[in-house]
């Protein structure tokens, strides 16, 4: 597991009209995080390269060009 990810490499973006959304732009090379839930649904676009996570005892991949829905605290995710 890498160190922690740069500030040039991870960008938020938040909107005042938009309360409760946050877009985030991130760019990991070979950063692991522990696994974890979030208490907010997710919605990742993955744009280059690949994602790995665990689903059901599974290891599950996400390629360039595909989304993946993650729901709030429940450790679902779904890939489309």
């Amino acid at each position: 597991m890498s160190g922690r990810p740069t500030h040039e490499d991870v960008r938020f973006w938040r909107d005042d009209a938009l309360p409760g959304v946050e877009a985030r732009l991130s760019a990991y090379r070979k950063h692991a995080f522990r696994l974890h839930t979030h208490a907010e649904y997710t919605v990742s676009l993955v744009e280059q390269g690949s994602t790995s996570f665990p689903l059901d005892g599974a290891l599950l991949s996400a390629r360039a060009g595909q989304i993946v829905l993650m729901d709030l605290d429940s450790g679902k995710n779904w890939i489309n």
